[in-house]
């Protein structure tokens, strides 16, 4: 009875260190219970045997009180075999006394092992238990102040959103106004495309005009300024206007065909010559080639940083370099139709 006592009690503390696991450390707690269990069931197993052998000793006892009793009732000596077997009886009993004995003391043994585990088992369930709960407490507190940073945030984003409820009402009169003007900007608009119409009429008159002021001479026809002076880009914008380009002379014989429609008396005209990108290489602007027909009438100096070319009379029509900022009169070229 003593030992079944024991296994009760060894129960009762198994239950006890499974119930004070934690609901995070279930899968944990059932390993680390595993190994208990197991003990306590070959400790249990032992305890049927035990008390097998123990119902066996009792039985034995019984027994054996029933030889003596017999015993006691005929001679000692007159039945050797009922001495042999009493004696084997004995024998066997006190066999099974001792390996109830040791079978005892195992199980102690066992117990108090079990025991000593069961109380180092509790010890870390409550080292985890008190982590757990210090953890828990440092969360709860981190999404309290998430909680009330969102808080503020909604209610920033409340005001915000009034705020902009308010635009959208003021932007919504002033829609209406404007759409109330609509009429007004449809009528505008048929303005706006007979204004087109118009610009594209007065294009076409002007190029008409453009075409008749340039004038015939050899292959090509020139438009002569000689009463307007401009600089050298701004004369070279005009041709441009015309559809044409900055004279750019490619022989004397050119030169002297035209020379005979332009004055004389110190009057000089802007070419397409210029040296821009190389001091002293000459380019045409018009082909972006060398300029291959120069006819000087004093060599290029460079004075004063002159990069530009005109044409003018002294004996014969030649060229000179000059500031292009000069104001010059200037003839425009353009290809024969």
């Amino acid at each position: 009875m003593k030992h079944i006592f024991l296994g009760f009690l060894f129960s009762l503390l198994l239950q006890r260190s499974m119930t004070t696991s934690l609901p995070g450390e279930e899968i944990k707690a059932q390993d680390c219970s595993s190994y208990i269990c197991e003990s306590v069931r070959m400790i249990l197993e032992h305890m049927v045997v035990m008390n097998e052998r123990i119902k066996k000793l009792e039985g034995f006892s019984i027994e054996f009180e029933n030889f003596k009793k017999e015993f006691t009732d005929i001679n000692q000596n007159s039945n050797e075999n009922l001495r042999i077997r009493l004696e084997n009886r004995t024998a066997e009993v006190l066999s099974e006394n001792s390996k109830i004995t040791e079978m005892v003391q195992r199980l102690q043994t066992d117990f108090t092992l079990q025991k000593e585990n069961l109380k180092s088992l509790e010890e870390i369930t409550k080292e985890k238990l008190e982590s757990q709960d210090n953890k828990l407490t440092a969360d709860g507190a981190n999404k309290a102040a998430e909680i009330n940073k969102l808080s503020t945030r909604f209610d920033s984003m409340d005001t915000q959103i009034a705020g902009q409820q308010k635009k959208i009402d003021l932007l919504q009169v002033e829609l209406n106004e404007k759409l109330k003007t609509i009429d007004g900007f449809r009528k505008f608009e048929d303005l706006t495309t007979k204004q087109v119409e118009m610009e594209a009429a007065i294009k076409k008159i002007d190029v008409t005009v453009r075409t008749l002021t340039f004038k015939k001479i050899g292959s090509k026809a020139y438009h002569i300024e000689s009463t307007e002076k401009r600089s050298w880009s701004d004369s070279r914008a005009f041709c441009l206007d015309l559809g044409g380009h900055l004279f750019s002379p490619q022989s004397q014989p050119e030169l002297d065909a035209l020379g005979k429609e332009l004055k004389k008396g110190g009057v000089l005209y802007w070419t397409d010559i210029q040296d821009f990108s190389t001091e002293g290489e000459y380019i045409s602007d018009t082909t972006g080639l060398k300029q291959n027909f120069l006819n000087w009438r004093q060599k290029p100096d460079n004075w004063n940083n002159e990069d530009c070319v005109e044409v003018g009379f002294s004996n014969s029509w030649s060229m000179n370099d000059i500031g292009c900022a000069t104001q010059l009169n200037f003839v425009c070229e353009r290809q024969l139709d």
